[in-house]
């Protein structure tokens, strides 16, 4: 952000409009899977990332940062990760709580591995590219994992882009919304803070990688 002439205050505000949009883009992206076809609402999630990583690598002021990497980039990635895990889920019945578990596996095993190179990358060929090679690495598994999709279970368009409005009307479906949104409020900082709060206090960037990894 030193390019930029921002403070890391700024760092963590693009970081946090970031998981913000991936989280609130899935609550439509299902349900836009069900309504045009899952292949079709990934291949659209793909084109957004792609650009986006693009157009951020490229980004000469933190206002065009804020919505190609923080905005637009999330919410491609929204787009290609619920339905994709929803598709997964509908192959199982009897143990789809560990089809889940070895799905979301994979984003963790991505940032672990990222956290391990990025850092390197940026020393050796600065952020910028770094951005473009792993952008370009991404649509590549991105592609592949798109022909990987196919549905087993039969489309239910019924209520619209929103879907049924009873479920919200349901007891244990608001308890876990509610778990859900106060576990992330922990869940999510040290991917916000920590890598800003090491530089402060005098620690190099790549520990905080390799420790959000």
């Amino acid at each position: 952000m030193i390019e930029y002439k921002s403070d890391t205050t700024m760092i963590s505000f693009v970081q946090s409009i970031g998981d913000g949009m991936f989280w609130f883009t899935g609550i439509f992206s299902g349900r836009l899977s069900d309504m045009y076809g899952v292949n079709r609402i990934f291949f659209c999630g793909i084109i957004i990332w792609s650009l986006s990583g693009v157009v951020a690598s490229f980004s000469q002021n933190i206002i065009v940062t804020v919505f190609s990497k923080g905005v637009f980039m999330s919410v491609g990635g929204s787009l290609c990760f619920f339905p994709a895990l929803m598709i997964t889920l509908q192959w199982f019945d009897k143990r789809r709580g560990i089809a889940m578990g070895l799905s979301i596996i994979g984003t963790g095993l991505g940032n672990f591995v990222l956290s391990l190179i990025t850092q390197d990358l940026i020393i050796s060929i600065g952020w910028r590219w770094t951005l473009r090679y792993i952008t370009l690495i991404g649509t590549f598994f991105l592609l592949i994992a798109m022909f990987c999709l196919k549905r087993r279970l039969p489309t239910d368009i019924t209520g619209g882009i929103f879907g049924d409005s009873k479920i919200i009307k349901n007891y244990n479906f608001r308890l876990i919304c509610a778990a859900d949104f106060c576990s992330v409020m922990g869940f999510f900082v040290p991917f916000v803070h920590l890598i800003p709060w090491l530089n402060d206090i005098g620690f190099q960037a790549y520990i905080g990688y390799k420790s959000i990894g």
